[in-house]
């Protein structure tokens, strides 16, 4: 009983590093005692960031994309970490769209974007094509969540390359 205790203890400690980290750095000082209790939580599962867990995407097939994007969103506490998580593979699925309609350009593509934003959904067939499902899927195959949001990036970047040749 008295090693698992100290064991527990221990941990306790330990997690006062990065909480400590924490209360420096990204969340800051002027804290209530229930906001420095969510940190001291969050700062509690240290061993998750200090030996990384991080799932990847499985592009085989769209359902397990799907389950590995879950998986990823889930694994991130923070809701602005998951909005941009889903902003990049919208991005990278865009990508793929552009590249794969030479015919679409940059004010075509502002026009289809403005469409969408008012929820028109005319253009749901054609961005579910399985030619460009199938192109997104393989580009994220293997990504961690870093790695998609640098490579939702480097898309949005392209899209615009893309479209300004046209």
């Amino acid at each position: 009983m008295g090693a698992i205790f100290s064991v527990l203890i221990g941990y306790m400690l330990f997690s006062l590093i990065p909480f400590s980290y924490m209360m420096i750095s990204e969340y800051g000082y002027n804290k209530t005692a229930y906001e420095i209790g969510q940190v001291y939580g969050i700062a509690m599962k240290w061993p998750k960031y200090a030996i990384n867990f991080s799932p990847e995407v499985d592009g085989s097939n769209y359902n397990n994309f799907q389950k590995s994007i879950i998986e990823i969103a889930n694994d991130h506490d923070l809701q602005k970490g998951r909005f941009m998580l889903l902003e990049a593979i919208g991005d990278v699925h865009l990508l793929e769209f552009v590249k794969q309609n030479p015919s679409l350009n940059s004010k075509s593509f502002d026009e289809m974007q403005e469409k969408i934003r008012q929820g028109d959904l005319s253009f749901k067939s054609a961005l579910e094509s399985p030619a460009i499902v199938n192109a997104m899927l393989s580009r994220l195959d293997g990504m961690e969540f870093d790695d998609i949001i640098e490579e939702g990036e480097s898309a949005d970047q392209e899209i615009l390359k893309v479209l300004s040749t046209r």
